[in-house]
């Protein structure tokens, strides 16, 4: 679930829910495998959305996906768990 400060900051990159929760999975260090398992989804399902969050964010690999999303607030640390 999305906390309102999440909310208003995912939204200033227009993510749907689905690449938030893969954004935010992302930033708590898990595998495309895991997310897909977690949410239900196929593997490719998640790589998709994956490779459009890159695009949204303008980044090109995991590192700067995680450095923006933590640099921009899109994610809120106190609801992280790592």
């Amino acid at each position: 679930m999305k906390s309102v400060w999440e909310q208003e900051n995912s939204s200033k990159y227009d993510l749907s829910v689905i690449q938030f929760k893969i954004l935010k999975s992302l930033v708590q260090g898990l595998k495309e495998k895991e997310i897909a398992e977690n949410m239900h989804l196929s593997l490719s399902s998640i790589k998709y959305h994956k490779k459009q969050v890159y695009k949204i964010l303008e980044v090109d690999n995991i590192n700067k996906v995680i450095v923006k999303a933590i640099k921009c607030g899109i994610v809120d640390l106190d609801n992280i768990n790592i």
